[in-house]
């Protein structure tokens, strides 16, 4: 259900209603509150979770989705649901703040029970605490991760941020594992697969991984970076082993939840820290791991995932569509009607 600043959604007396919450900012992180009813929250990113009740306010990094719950059992009247910047002080310092938000306008939406006028509400908020921090989750169906190999199979993928040259100028640019990622428009991950060519650009950051069904575990550290990147995985889910400041040495599991961990496919960083995180090769492909800001990818804030290489190409079945829309591309870039280059990562 879409909301807007004064926009009215109705709701009848002592009805339950689902919302699914999507944050689908550039850079912005959000807080969602409604005034006097608190949440139930069942879900995120999809995953059912064992319910968690009288939330007053709930955190949304980029790219993610909450399912909540709400009960219209409040006096009749128009309330406010708030949509707050998060992350930083003052609010929104490292996640964007929108010039709307230093205005008199509230942002969000208007929940109305029915009969009521079509009026600005009145209520009061609940306090909001500042935080840049991922909501705390418990899948329904649980999970436990194995852990007798992790000491010797998890990986550290640093984040740092440096410069490169580009155009004769200096750019900001991430780095992962050192290295920053650019995409090749006319010849993209698949097309080494199909080719059986090895030779993937160091600019590509790749990293293989292989075994059918094997877990695999990767420790990210953001340590002396204060902003606190929502990064997103394709292809999978991800359970979260753990997270918290400083920098994380997979010498050991101290510290870590393989018991029912959180799963996502997407979770926010904390700032000048890390997040430990497992998934199962199940699922050949090349997947983008990535910042889900929208200049820091741009920026080279991402890796890849070449999963099970040998099995890439059964997988996708029929190729004919794959090789046309390469031809399609290819004859447009190679065209008159191309009037622009790429200039950042190409994601």
């Amino acid at each position: 259900m879409p909301f807007s600043a004064n926009k009215f959604h109705s709701v009848q007396q002592n009805k339950s209603y689902k919302l699914r919450l999507v944050n689908t900012a550039v850079d912005h992180q959000f807080i969602v509150s409604l005034d006097g009813h608190p949440f139930t929250i069942v879900a995120a990113d999809f995953v059912p979770l064992v319910p968690r009740t009288n939330v007053k306010q709930v955190t949304l990094g980029v790219g993610q989705r909450m399912d909540i719950i709400f009960t219209a059992n409040q006096a009749a009247g128009n309330y406010w649901l708030r949509v707050l910047p998060g992350c930083g002080t003052p609010p929104g310092a490292f996640s964007g703040r929108a010039a709307i938000y230093d205005t008199n306008v509230t942002v969000g939406g208007i929940i109305r029970y029915q009969g009521q006028p079509n009026a600005n509400p009145t209520s009061t908020g609940y306090p909001i605490t500042q935080n840049c921090d991922e909501e705390q989750t418990t899948p329904f169906w649980p999970r436990t991760i194995p852990s007798a190999n992790f000491v010797a199979a998890a990986k550290n993928l640093p984040v740092t941020l440096g410069q490169t040259a580009r155009d004769g100028s200096n750019i900001f640019t991430w780095f992962v594992n050192g290295s920053t990622m650019v995409v090749d428009w006319q010849k993209p991950t698949l097309q080494y697969v199909l080719d059986n060519n090895n030779n993937y650009p160091s600019s590509f950051n790749l990293q293989q991984v292989n075994g059918a069904n094997q877990w695999t575990y990767w420790v990210i550290n953001t340590a002396g970076l204060p902003l606190p990147p929502p990064s997103h995985l394709h292809g999978h889910d991800f359970w979260i082993l753990g997270m918290g400041t400083g920098t994380f040495n997979p010498t050991s599991t101290a510290g870590l939840t393989f018991n029912n961990p959180r799963r996502r496919d997407t979770a926010i960083i904390p700032g000048n820290g890390y997040i430990v995180i497992a998934f199962v090769l199940d699922n050949p492909g090349a997947w983008l791991m990535h910042c889900h800001i929208g200049w820091h990818v741009s920026q080279g804030f991402s890796l890849q995932f070449l999963e099970r290489k040998s099995e890439i190409v059964s997988s996708i079945g029929q190729l004919d569509e794959f090789r046309n829309g390469c031809a399609s591309w290819k004859s447009f870039w190679n065209s008159p009607a191309r009037i622009w280059s790429e200039e950042d990562s190409g994601l």
